[in-house]
């Protein structure tokens, strides 16, 4: 009888430890750290530096800028001149003679804009900016040319055309609708400063010879 209690005993024990499901813990290797985690994430991208901000009658201005060189490297007259008021004003160099040429009202400037297309005279815009930052002023918008071409510039000295030296200043309306001055030369300056600014540098000569 307690031979067979044992027994018993035995069995119910070697049941009861069947059915109790044994939990194996993964491998530590197969655990990320916090710190293997954080380095499979994409680093935190840097703020853009190329956001800019203009208000509406500064792009407007702007526009009126780029419609009028557009206009003028395609030969557009009545486009080039559409941009300008009435009464405006524009001066410009001669590089042939190194001078000053002026144009006042819109006849006279549509006249200066039929001489400019027979010279095939272009205008790269290498930037725009804000002369003038006062918002109660009548703004200005300063323009760099990143290049400019011409028969007259070629037959110059430089073929390729040349970077202008001092920006263009271009004054407009109260309503930044048409530009009422043009400066695309130095005018008033002083004689060596024209004739610095009016000249085509000879980009056909040679390199000179470097020492040995």
């Amino acid at each position: 009888m307690v031979g067979r209690s044992i027994a018993v005993a035995a069995i119910v024990s070697l049941l009861a430890g069947a059915c109790r499901s044994t939990i194996v813990p993964p491998p530590t290797s197969l655990i990320p750290s916090p710190s293997s985690a954080e380095s499979a994430l994409p680093p935190p991208s840097s703020p853009s530096t190329d956001l800019f901000s203009v208000t509406g009658l500064e792009a407007e201005r702007i526009a009126s800028v780029v419609r009028f060189v557009t206009a003028f490297n395609s030969a557009r007259l009545d486009d080039a001149s559409a941009v300008f008021a009435d009464d405006a004003a524009l001066n410009d160099c001669d590089f042939a003679t190194h001078e000053i040429v002026e144009a006042r009202g819109r006849a006279a400037i549509r006249a200066w804009l039929i001489q400019r297309f027979a010279d095939h005279d272009r205008l790269v815009i290498a930037r725009i900016f804000n002369m003038n930052p006062d918002p109660n002023s009548n703004q200005s918008a300063g323009v760099d040319f990143a290049l400019r071409t011409s028969d007259t510039i070629a037959r110059l000295g430089a073929p390729n055309g040349f970077a202008p030296q001092g920006e263009a200043k271009v004054v407009f309306e109260p309503t930044g609708q048409r530009i009422i001055t043009f400066a695309n030369a130095p005018g008033g300056a002083a004689r060596g400063v024209v004739l610095n600014t009016c000249s085509v540098p000879d980009l056909t000569s040679p390199p000179a010879p470097t020492a040995s």
